[in-house]
Parts: C-alpha cells; structure tokens; sequence
C-alpha cells in the first residue's frame, strides 16, 4: 500500500484525472489531502496552485477538506464520495455511484446504479446503465436516461427524468416549477394529503387513482388528474400502469 499526503487550504479544487479501479473519497475536518492506493507504484499526485491532481493505476481512497470542489473525470470501478460540501463534478464511470452529503453533484456517464442521499444542491445524471435512486435532494433532479428504474424522494426543486423502466415518486409538487418525468414501464405517484398538483398524463395502459378529491377527465393516452386547485403542474409520460395516491 501506497500514501501520500498534502498540505492544502479549506476550499481546494481537487481533479481527479484516472481511477484504474474503485475510488472512495470522503471529506474530513484536516486542511490536508490524503491519498491511498492498493498498488504501490500506481500512484500520481501533484500539487497546483489550487489543490492537487490525483491519478492512480489501481483502487484508491481520497480524504479531503470538507468544502473541497471536486472533478472527476475517469472511474473505471465504483465511485463512493460522501460528506463533501462542494461541487461533485463527474465524467465516466464503469461501475456504481454512491453520493452521501454532497453538495451540487453532476455525473456524465454512469455504468451501473447510482445511489444519492442528502444533496446540498442540485443533482444531474446524464446517462446511467442501471437503477437510479436519489433522496433528500434540496435543488432540482434531472436524469438524461436511467436503463433500469427510477425513485425519488424528497426533491426540492423541479424533475426533469426518463426512465426506460419503472418510476416512482414520492414528492411534493410545488407551483412554479418544472416537473417533466417519463417511464417506459409502470408509474407510481405518492404525494401528500393536501396536495395542490395537476398531473396530465400522456400514454400509459391503465389509470389507478387513490387520492382524495381527485378530479380526473380527458379520454384513453390523454387524462389529467387534478387534487386540490391544481397548483402544480406535472407531466407524465407513461407506457405501461399509472398510479397516483396519496401518501400515509
């Protein structure tokens, strides 16, 4: 095994250009970034004048300021970065993906799953080969294509998602934003009691609503669902079951 260490400020920008195979990075309280490997040999560490650039051959573990910037370009293993408050910036990555107190996080192509609980900001999943859950997330959620299903949960601005497969959501839609979500499988919506949220449904085989003083109208591919006044306004592409109810 192979460690280096590097003496840094509270907010570096840390690039990360290569990882030959799984990547574990967390934040911590030291003004230090600490790098491992499991290969002695594979590591490459620079400093520059603003944080260091870390490549490496085989799996390595990364420990960094807690407000660091982070960009990643190459993963070719999984990817598990946790309690960084600064902007996560991915490229590639040949297996899963793991976020945990994060900031604003963005993901180019990802190959397998990805995971996110508790993002600061917003999260954006261009591509991803697997299931993509995210839960607590503060700002908007966009999601390219998820191959496998989608959940989310607790979103605090706008959805913009595919889904070649099933979605859930378990959100509560607010007036003002933007909400854009389809699936090629089954769609389930849990939304709260009071909810004041229009959903107009495009597609789909049949329509299951279990929500109170539900209004639903418009004929087979084309109804909306209306609760409340209709506050918030969500558009639905669905190609298999939809269902909409509200949550316990």
């Amino acid at each position: 095994m192979e460690q280096l260490t590097f003496d840094v400020g509270e907010r570096p920008e840390i690039a990360v250009t290569a990882i030959g195979g799984d990547l574990r990075l967390a934040g911590w309280e030291q003004s230090q970034v600490m790098v491992e490997s499991d290969d002695s040999g594979s590591l490459h560490v620079e400093p520059t004048a603003t944080g260091v650039t870390v490549r490496a051959a085989a799996n390595c573990t990364v420990r960094v300021p807690r407000r660091a910037g982070l960009t990643i370009e190459r993963v070719s293993g999984d990817a598990r970065i946790k309690s960084v408050e600064g902007v996560v910036a991915l490229g590639s990555l040949g297996g899963d993906l793991i976020l945990r107190q994060v900031g604003a996080a963005t993901a180019g192509k990802v190959g397998g799953d990805v995971s996110a609980k508790k993002v600061s900001g917003a999260l954006r999943i261009d591509e991803a080969g697997g299931d993509v859950s995210a839960r607590a997330v503060a700002g908007g959620v966009t999601v390219g294509e998820a191959r496998g299903d989608l959940y989310l949960r607790d979103v605090g601005g706008g959805i913009r998602a595919q889904s070649r497969s099933d979605v859930i959501l378990h959100v509560a839609f607010a007036p003002g934003r933007e909400y854009v979500v389809e699936a090629a499988g089954d769609m389930a919506c849990r939304v709260p009691v009071d909810s004041s949220v229009q959903f107009a449904v495009e597609g789909g085989a049949d329509l299951n609503v279990d929500a109170m003083n539900a209004q639903i109208a418009g004929s087979a591919g084309n109804k909306t669902v209306t609760l409340g006044s209709g506050e918030a306004k969500v558009r639905l592409k669905v190609g298999g079951d939809t269902s909409i109810s509200n949550l316990a």
